[in-house]
């Protein structure tokens, strides 16, 4: 029982830990706004959208490994076109992620998914 016990809290103390996600950000040529209507106005046509981008992370998300700017892959087309209001965006762990990042842990490959959701204010 008492090594059952080790064994579980071994695993346990190995596969938590504690990290920051930071996203880079380039400039959008539209306005962004994270909660509420963009500065000056927000009045037009309005459709939410919703978007998810696989992020690839080497020494266990420590260095990214593909593009995590959230700007440039997603909020830059859609603000050409007008302003983004409302702006959310969630980094998470899916469970398809967290079998492949078992799969890939051991050369220090994680993956994320990052979910970027709000309103494109067409103006």
């Amino acid at each position: 029982m008492k090594t059952l016990l080790a064994v579980l809290l071994s695993i346990t103390l190995l596969t938590t830990g504690c990290y920051t996600v930071t996203y880079t950000n380039s400039i959008a040529p539209g306005p962004i706004a994270f909660t509420g209507p963009s500065p000056g106005g927000g009045g037009g046509d309005r459709r939410h959208f919703v978007e998810e981008m696989t992020v690839w992370y080497a020494l266990w998300g420590l260095v990214p490994i593909s593009e995590n700017d959230v700007t440039r892959e997603v909020l830059e087309r859609r603000a050409r076109r007008g302003a983004v209001e409302n702006l959310k965006i969630r980094s998470e762990f899916s469970a398809l992620d967290v079998l492949i990042s078992l799969l890939t842990g051991v050369v220090t490959i994680t993956r994320t998914t990052v979910r970027i959701e709000g309103d494109l204010v067409q103006q």
